[in-house]
């Protein structure tokens, strides 16, 4: 396989819009008999600054002030075929450090757990759906 020419993005998603990206992610799944955990590790999840108040409580950066769960969308393209990721209801337990921009914000080393994962593949010669609106 050839992986130099894998185009990789992972975004951050609240309501089908795209409010950040993520630069790595790590993704844990366990199994205890019908039910899978999901783990996240990611570093650095960046989102802007205008969503902060509706995905946290007063816009205070704290897992225990989160008022909804994300979506993280991982698109992987290849040749012409693209293979989306969405990972559902992921719940932040912990994060290391907040950094704050004019637009966004920071945040290093962000780990909780995700409800589901699911993976579709898009068509050869398509441009899949990568395309999250961002407002």
């Amino acid at each position: 396989m050839d992986h130099e020419n894998i185009e990789t993005s992972v975004y951050v998603v609240l309501d089908d819009v795209n409010i950040g990206a993520i630069k790595t992610l790590r993704v844990n799944e366990d199994r205890d008999g019908d039910a899978v955990d999901i783990h996240l590790h990611a570093h650095p999840m960046r989102i802007l600054c205008h969503h902060l108040d509706r995905l946290f409580q007063r816009g205070q950066v704290h897992p225990a002030a989160q008022r909804i769960p994300l979506d993280i969308v991982v698109e992987d393209v290849l040749k012409g075929v693209t293979i989306r990721t969405t990972i559902t209801n992921f719940w932040i337990d912990s994060i290391s450090s907040t950094y704050s921009g004019e637009d966004f914000v920071v945040l290093a080393d962000v780990k909780g757990k995700a409800e589901s994962i699911e993976s579709v593949q898009s068509g050869s010669g398509s441009k899949g759906t990568s395309a999250l609106p961002v407002r």
